[in-house]
């Protein structure tokens, strides 16, 4: 068995020798880390925070039933608002069609509703700035990364001084990020310190240099810890330097181990998984004649009317009624409110005995998965779905070796988590992010205690090459 002093020796000569790679990574992700809640705080915000609703009745539907026949190889039909009237939004195999008074719209119509999304999101921001540019987006890149998960996407340039813009899904009339120079300036230096962005186009290389730095960096504060706890008090230290060092590392030691080993379980896991990533459609839409009744006398304000397909071959109208307490701050849209309260499912014969829960079993056995152990209701954002997916409410099926999200309102699997990856997203949610904080600091709070502490790391740093450059320099 190895003496006390053996192990002693090794901690102190890795906790010596690992300081400047240990050191940079922690500047690194400190300073990254902290572009983070700073975006949040003084970034551009949008002025709406729910997407805009609509008053409508299936009469809109009915006076477009003919020319859907028309449209080959339609895969989704729902209504959706516009800047004046509500249209029928179709997509089909390589298109997006709007629909009205029997009529189509100009091919360019998806278009200007994304622009109508961009200056209703912005509000009198924008309301006197004319357009730079619109782009259709259809694949990630740095100025938008996959973390928004939407796609594709509008990308809306206002002709403002901080060239302001939006990235708007025109399908689930969703506000997927919204960003000027500075923010892009702030997002570039957090990928670029924090997950090296700019090794992105040498990936085993980019993961080689992140592994290397994170697992220093872990290292460096075990070493560090195991130094605390081999000398139980200080009574002898005189140099106030080292009062001070130890007495940072004895308040800090376990956040810097969980950032420190959440981010490199983080960076393995990313290395070997196999995720899926993005929407995929589930259910195609039958293009035959559906007559529908009209509304129920009592609703009024309607969110969304989708085309359904039942599992017998049949098809019905999807009615999604707006919740009263959606999201209407930032801070509640992070939170994670529900778009919707309830679903009414129509045929021609009037209201069906139909649930969301219904269409979700019956999108999944369509599509080859077997009956899931447990269908839950998923109304709020959490580890294993979180805000950068930004729909809710959706349905978890949790089955052996995976879980499925589905979005019932427009029919999409929205994300599959393997059973495996829980611990990780677990690990990153909960340690590396301080979610657990939330509930009882809110999301603004658990980032002044983050951004505290991340300043903690730094001024303990500093301490500490203090003393070891100090200890070098006498030795000399």
């Amino acid at each position: 068995m190895r003496s006390r002093a053996f192990w002693l020796g090794h901690a102190r000569t890795l906790h010596r020798r690992l300081m400047w790679p240990a050191g940079i990574a922690l500047i690194c992700f400190v300073v990254s880390a902290i572009t983070h809640p700073i975006m949040v705080w003084t970034g551009p915000q949008a002025e709406h925070h729910r997407p805009p609703a609509m008053h409508a009745s299936v009469a809109v539907w009915q006076e477009n039933s003919g020319l859907l026949n028309q449209l080959p190889e339609v895969k989704q039909v729902l209504l959706t608002p516009t800047e004046t009237e509500p249209a029928l939004r179709v997509t089909t195999a390589d298109a997006v069609h709007y629909l009205r008074n029997g009529q189509p719209l100009a091919d360019h119509f998806d278009q200007e509703q994304a622009v109508w999304l961009a200056r209703y999101y912005l509000g009198e921001q924008v309301s006197q700035s004319a357009i730079n540019s619109v782009q259709f987006i259809d694949a990630f890149s740095e100025a938008y990364p996959s973390v928004n998960r939407l796609l594709p996407v509008w990308r809306v340039e206002f002709d403002t001084e901080d060239q302001l813009h939006v990235y708007v899904d025109t399908q689930t009339r969703s506000l997927a990020l919204v960003a000027n120079n500075y923010k892009v300036v702030l997002q570039q230096v957090f990928q670029w310190l924090h997950t090296h962005s700019w090794l992105d186009a040498v990936p085993p290389l980019q993961f080689l240099v992140t592994f290397l730095l994170v697992l220093s960096l872990l290292v460096f504060s075990l070493a560090g810890t195991v130094l605390i706890f081999a000398y139980p008090f200080a009574r002898r230290i005189k140099q106030p330097a080292r009062r001070w060092h130890r007495g940072l590392a004895l308040v800090l030691y376990i956040p810097l181990i969980a950032l420190a080993g959440s981010g490199l379980y983080h960076t393995l896991y990313k290395q070997l998984q196999n995720a899926h990533e993005g929407p995929q459609l589930l259910s195609e839409a039958s293009t035959g004649q559906l007559s529908m009744p009209e509304l129920p006398s009592h609703i009024d304000e309607v969110q969304q009317l989708s085309q359904v397909v039942f599992a017998e071959g049949s098809s019905g109208v999807r009615l999604q009624l707006p919740a009263d307490n959606y999201a209407t701050s930032r801070s509640e849209r992070y939170a994670g409110r529900p778009s919707h309260n309830e679903a009414v499912y129509l045929n021609e014969t009037g209201i069906m005995d139909y649930s969301d829960s219904d269409l979700v079993n019956e999108l999944l056995d369509a599509y080859g998965f077997a009956a899931p152990k447990t269908l839950t209701l998923v109304t709020r954002f959490g580890g294993l779905y979180d805000f950068r997916n930004k729909r809710l409410p959706v349905w978890k099926a949790v089955y052996e070796h995976e879980v499925i999200f589905v979005d019932p309102s427009a029919q999409v699997l929205v994300e599959r988590v393997a059973t495996s990856s829980q611990w990780e997203r677990w690990s990153f949610s909960q340690l590396h992010k301080w979610n657990f904080t939330t509930p009882l600091l809110t999301r603004q709070g658990r980032d002044i205690l983050v951004v505290v502490v991340l300043v903690g790391f730094l001024v303990l740093l500093l301490v500490g090459i203090r003393l070891a450059v100090k200890k070098r320099l006498k030795v000399r």
